[in-house]
Order: C-alpha cells, then sequence, then structure tokens
C-alpha cells in the first residue's frame, strides 16, 4: 500500500490524469473492437418505406427479440443477413408493408353507429384511390404511385353536369422515363376503374415533375413522341438484323452497326372521280306505241259482218287510221371513283454504318496476331448488309462497311464471378475488409499515440527505493570511510561516493559525482528535485 502511495507520489497528479485517461481509451476501444466484430452483418429488409409502414414493422421485428436498424430518415430497415427470408414472411403475413395507401380494407374495421354517409362516400374515395395506387405500383418501371380522383356530385335541379377527373403522381425506377404507350396504358387503366371517366381527363406526373400526360386535348405532342418512337424502333429493328446476320460469320461481338433512317411523316388522302366517254352504259329505255281510226258513214244496221274486225265497209262510208312509235334511250357515262391515302412511317433514306473486327491468328505463346479481312470478304458483307436493309440505290440510301481492328480490351470473354473471392460474398469481402480496417487503425493508435504518451511518462519518473531523506541519514550513520552510497542507472556501473560536505568532499570524489551526472542526467535531475522538496 505505502509503495502504490509512493508511486502516486512520484507521478503527480496530472501524469496520473494523462495515464487513466489513455488506458480508459484503449479499453473503450478494445471493446468497441470486440463489439464491432461480434456485431452481426446486416442487410436491407426493406427500402422507401412509410413512416406508418415502418413503425410497425420495427415494432414487430423488436417484438421477436431481433435487432433491427432504420436508417434513411426512417425509409429503410436493416435486419441480420440470416433472417432476411423469414421476416419478409413473417411481414406478409401481417400484411406488411402496406405503401402508405389504404384500399378496401378499410372497410374491413367495424364502423361505429351513427356513421354519416359523407363519411362512407369518403373511405370508398379513399379505398378506390388506395386500390388504384397498388395497381399501378404494380408495374415494372413504376416503383410507388399516388393517385387523387375527382368524383363531383351532381346537383339537383342542376342541367350541367361535371365530368369525373384524376390525377396521378409516380416515383419510378432508375433515371428513366415511362414510354407513351406505358403512360397511355396507366390512363386507360384508372378510367376503366372509375365511372364515366375517359383517358383524356387522366393526368400523369412522375417523381421529377415531368409532365407525362395531361387534361388538355395535346394530341399533336402525343403523335410527335409516338412518330419518333416509331423511328427509334425502326432503326433499332434494322440494327438487330444486320449484326446477327453478321455475327454468324465474323463473331459474337465482333460486329458494331448504326443505323440513321430519314422517315416520311405526311399523312396524305387523295380522292378521283374518272370519267370513260366511250365506256356507254344504258341507263333507262322508254318506248311509246299510239294508233288512231276514225270512220264517217250513214246508219245502217249493226250486222255481224258490220263488228268483225277488217270487215267490208258498208257502201257510202269515209274511214282513216294513224300509228306512232316512239323509243327513247338513257345512257349514263361510266365513271371512276378512287381514293389514295398514304400513311405516315415512309422510308425516304436510310444510311447504315458497319463495323467489323480482323482476324486474329494464334502461334505457340505469342500474343495473337491481327490480320485485315480482304477486300472481297468486306464487298460480301456489304451486300448482305444492303439486303438486310433493303437497299434502293434511287432514294439515296447510303451503306458503309468498315474493316477496323477493335479495342483488345475482352469485354465479352468469361468474366470472373463479380463480387466472389475464395468462395466469399461481396457482403462478406466487404464485411472483412472492414474488420481489418478497423483492427488496423486501433492497431496505429496504439503505436503511434498511445505507447509514446505512456513511455514519456514512465521515462520522466524514477523511483527511488527510498526517499532520499532516509538514504543520507543510513550513509551518514556510518563510519567515515565508510560513507558511500552507491548511485548507479539502467547499465552503468556502480560508483562509490562520499556523501559530506562538499568542501570536505576530495577532488577525486567530485569528479566522480560530475562524470555521474554528465552520464547519468535523468537520475541526478531526479535526486536534486527531491532534495528542493525536502527543502521546501
Amino acid at each position: 500500500m505505502e509503495a502504490a502511495l509512493n508511486l502516486a507520489k512520484n507521478f503527480g497528479l496530472v501524469r496520473l490524469a494523462v495515464i487513466s485517461a489513455t488506458l480508459l481509451a484503449m479499453t473503450g476501444g478494445f471493446f468497441y473492437f470486440l463489439s464491432y466484430v461480434s456485431k452481426p452483418e446486416l442487410a436491407l429488409l426493406y427500402s422507401d418505406l412509410d413512416l406508418a409502414d415502418a413503425n410497425k414493422i420495427v415494432s414487430k421485428i423488436e417484438g421477436m427479440g431481433i435487432d433491427v436498424e432504420v436508417r434513411g430518415g426512417g425509409s429503410q430497415v436493416y435486419v441480420p443477413v440470416s433472417k432476411v427470408g423469414r421476416l419478409r414472411m413473417e411481414m406478409a403475413e401481417h400484411g406488411l408493408p402496406r405503401g402508405g395507401s389504404v384500399g378496401y380494407e378499410i372497410f374491413d374495421r367495424d364502423e361505429p353507429l351513427g356513421t354519416s354517409g359523407f363519411i362512407q362516400n369518403i373511405n370508398h374515395l379513399r379505398a378506390l384511390e388506395g386500390e388504384l395506387a397498388r395497381t399501378i405500383g404494380s408495374l415494372a418501371q413504376v416503383n410507388a404511385a399516388r393517385v387523387h380522383l375527382v368524383l363531383p356530385k351532381r346537383e339537383l335541379f342542376s342541367r350541367d353536369k361535371e365530368e369525373p377527373s384524376a390525377s396521378i403522381i409516380l416515383r419510378l425506377n432508375g433515371t428513366g422515363r415511362l414510354s407513351q404507350a406505358k403512360v397511355r396504358a396507366i390512363q386507360h387503366i384508372v378510367a376503366a376503374a372509375v365511372p364515366r371517366l375517359v383517358p383524356e381527363r387522366v393526368s400523369i406526373v412522375d417523381d421529377q415533375g415531368n409532365l407525362l400526360a395531361s387534361v388538355e386535348n395535346n394530341d399533336e405532342a402525343a403523335t410527335a413522341t409516338s412518330l419518333e418512337e416509331m423511328r427509334l424502333s425502326y432503326e433499332n429493328r434494322l440494327t438487330q438484323s444486320i449484326v446477327h446476320l453478321l455475327e454468324k460469320y465474323v463473331g459474337v461481338g465482333k460486329v458494331s452497326a448504326e443505323v440513321h433512317t430519314e422517315m416520311d411523316m405526311d399523312r396524305i388522302v387523295e380522292n378521283s372521280e374518272i370519267f370513260s366517254p366511250d365506256g356507254q352504259v344504258v341507263r333507262s329505255t322508254q318506248n311509246i306505241e299510239e294508233g288512231q281510226k276514225e270512220s264517217e258513214g250513214g246508219k245502217q244496221a249493226a250486222t255481224v259482218e258490220n263488228q268483225l274486225p277488217g270487215g267490208a265497209s258498208p257502201a257510202g262510208s269515209n274511214a282513216s287510221q294513224s300509228n306512232r312509235n316512239e323509243q327513247v334511250v338513257n345512257y349514263e357515262i361510266s365513271k371512276t371513283h378512287k381514293q389514295y391515302v398514304k400513311e405516315i412511317g415512309g422510308v425516304k433514306k436510310v444510311s447504315v454504318a458497319v463495323m467489323v473486327d480482323g482476324i486474329y491468328t494464334k502461334e505457340g505463346t505469342n500474343p495473337p496476331v491481327y490480320k485485315a479481312r480482304s477486300k472481297e470478304e468486306m464487298d460480301q458483307l456489304a451486300k448482305l448488309v444492303q439486303t438486310a436493309v433493303g437497299f434502293d440505290e434511287k432514294r439515296g440510301d447510303h451503306v458503309e462497311v468498315l474493316n477496323m481492328q477493335f479495342s483488345t480490351t475482352d469485354i465479352d470473354g468469361p468474366l470472373e464471378s463479380a463480387g466472389f473471392f475464395l468462395g466469399l460474398t461481396k457482403p462478406e469481402i466487404v464485411r472483412i475488409i472492414e474488420v481489418l480496417t478497423v483492427g488496423l487503425v486501433g492497431l496505429l493508435m496504439l503505436l503511434l499515440v498511445f505507447k509514446p504518451i505512456i513511455t514519456r511518462i514512465l521515462e520522466s519518473v524514477r523511483i527511488e527505493p527510498l526517499p532520499m531523506r532516509e538514504a543520507t541519514d543510513a550513509v551518514q550513520a556510518l563510519p567515515a570511510s565508510e560513507q558511500v552510497s552507491a548511485i548507479s542507472g539502467p547499465g552503468s556501473p556502480q560508483e562509490e561516493i562520499q556523501l559530506k560536505a562538499p568542501e570536505a568532499m576530495s577532488a577525486n570524489t567530485i569528479e566522480q559525482v560530475g562524470k555521474m551526472v554528465e552520464e547519468q542526467t535523468d537520475e541526478a535531475v531526479t535526486i536534486v528535485r527531491s532534495w528542493m522538496a525536502e527543502t521546501a
């Protein structure tokens, strides 16, 4: 106990505080390293969560006694890697996450007595919006959706009727944009689920603020977009045809092609009527026949002979007879009616650029040697490309096939298993690197910071076996011939020095003391400090 008090007294309060702080820091760093190493590896369970869903999920997981960590401002939940699959099934059993939207399950709750019709209508609107948001969010390119419906109620005795409308906000996966066809598909999905809603009254905006579809009649913009998509689709189809055709001969990955087309985007409708005067057709025919017969004479008895047709006229009579035939024929001139419609999308010009790699020959262990293809071979490849794209010299098509050496980087060769090394997965490798980094930092702190501090403190304090006053009294109690004291430092020989008054010391003793002070400066300084402390 006394030795410990002497030790504390020689060190001083400041040195003890520094040593204590250093030891606490080393202990804390050691325990932190152990906790970091023993901490289970965490993996992402859910991301982009609604705060309500995140709260429910974290509460469920903590109730199971499983470590859970929340990141990303509450939108990301991390759990141990080995628990991810089971926890996802557990959360799905509880209907989590719900994506922040409420569907028709809102009616599964028991409604209190006296619920008004207004509340029921609001719940129905919320359920319909939630179900539509879930349906749209199930699309591959859509991460989440929010739907707002406006269903106006027709007032009594009102002739005007407001049409329903809808607005949709989409959060997409990645930085791409939805094609016009997918935007129209979303409009039709919403319009088909809401009574009297037409697709043209559905407005769609993405999470970047881009207007994908508006309520206003913007057919021109939609048509322009579809025409551009049609041109790109045609160019991509030709490019794939060229690459697929040439790769069968030159090899996979040794063909690169680009196609540019100029298309006619004008829609032309022509109507024509052609009359042929040589081609006459009878339209109608009218025949008229008239007969008239007159006779004058005296009376005579009516006999059978007189009444017979063609009988002899009685004597003294005067008779006349006339006939008229008339025929009217109407002719129709032949007429031909033609309607010529030229649809958009006609190809006006095609420009094709194809680059083909050469031939590589390998001899022994030497690297492959590049060799250009012959002109005859390139001409044959050019003819194949012209046939594939429907080359037409009259409309100004241009096809260029060049033989050039590709980059030596083997990007199409067999790739090593990304993220795997020595049977370790990428997360495991990252975990090992993190542990090694923390251990290395701790070791550097121990060697470069803590060790020099402790070494300097220990070197600045030398502990004497007895207090200086007791040592001096013990020496002076000896005979004059034996009044010596051995003062030695580490690794130096003992020097016998007579402890007397300075004026009684011999020159040899003074010389020895001076030599000791020069060789053992730290010990001499410690002794002088002890004398000064005792005098004080």
